[in-house]
């Protein structure tokens, strides 16, 4: 089993907290957290932690003081031990290793990108175009919308275990709950009786151990 652990500031905290509600704020949160993989951050206050397990599930999870989240990481990482702890991210479907170069131009091509209203050309001409400024290869850019065209693709199992204060309304909507996939149509809840530990949502997870019951 790999578990990574890593803190996380005041930076990456308004970034990792804002609501998900669609496939591509997933694929968005997935990326910010390679960026901290991969370049880290100044932290001058701890806000919470983000987490990967690689096992028979590969999760990331994030905990803050009273949300955690967690969805599928569909990467490999290889951990380098030293002075400073390196990772090494790649993708094996495709054969491409993630660095924060890529990441960074996967981050801009993924607020560009509109299936409603362009085709898989079009996309694919924009993104050459607006990057045609910037240093990056053709080579680069076509990993980076194939990287992104997987993680628009693939099942996020999105989940996110809240107490919510502010919204509370008896059992229409508990004190803590679980929101349980994202979009408007899509999502549903379930309550518990009191605040979840970080491990008890780990284990809730964990194909590894015995299931929950909830009737």
């Amino acid at each position: 089993m790999k578990k990574i652990q890593l803190p996380y500031g005041d930076y990456y905290d308004k970034k990792l907290m804002k609501p998900v509600h669609k496939q591509e704020d997933c694929v968005l949160l997935i990326l910010e957290m390679l960026n901290i993989l991969l370049a880290g951050e100044v932290i001058s206050k701890k806000r919470g932690v983000i987490m990967i397990i690689v096992d028979k599930m590969s999760r990331l999870f994030c905990f803050s003081d009273d949300k955690y989240f967690s969805m599928v990481f569909p990467f490999d990482i290889e951990i380098t031990e030293g002075k400073d702890t390196t990772y090494k991210i790649y993708d094996s479907i495709l054969g491409i290793e993630i660095d924060s170069r890529l990441t960074a131009l996967m981050k801009r091509m993924l607020g560009q990108i509109d299936f409603l209203h362009n085709t898989i050309d079009e996309i694919i001409e924009k993104a050459y175009f607006d990057v045609s400024g910037e240093e990056y290869t053709e080579d680069e850019v076509e990993k980076c919308f194939n990287l992104i065209l997987r993680l628009l693709s693939m099942e996020a199992g999105y989940i996110r275990y809240d107490y919510d204060l502010e919204h509370e309304k008896g059992k229409l909507h508990p004190l803590y709950h679980f929101d349980v996939n994202y979009s408007s149509k899509g999502v549903y809840k379930l309550g518990i009786s009191k605040k979840m530990k970080e491990e008890d949502f780990i284990d809730l997870l964990d194909t590894k151990t015995e299931c929950r019951y909830i009737i």
